[in-house]
């Protein structure tokens, strides 16, 4: 949609980051195993990325606390990887 300048492509594009996000923490809720865990840290994670870089290219404010947010969850992330069996 960015590639071809259309109209509303900021707003889809964060709808689709929302729904991941969700997707992810419900995963996250959810699950019991150690791989379905990981993989939703690790989802988790590149979605708050994706939603920092989102907010950077396209100038909106607050790019400072979405970073530092994406690093927490990153790190968290790492952290609770290396924490399961």
């Amino acid at each position: 949609m960015k590639l071809f300048h259309m109209p509303g492509h900021t707003i889809v594009m964060g709808v689709g980051l929302l729904a991941m996000m969700i997707y992810y923490v419900v995963s996250l809720v959810t699950s019991t195993s150690g791989k379905k865990r990981t993989a939703s840290w690790l989802g988790l994670s590149t979605v708050s990325w994706l939603i920092f870089f989102l907010a950077e290219v396209k100038f909106m404010g607050g790019t400072l606390i979405l970073m530092m947010l994406a690093l927490f969850v990153s790190v968290l992330s790492l952290l609770m990887t290396l924490r399961e069996p």
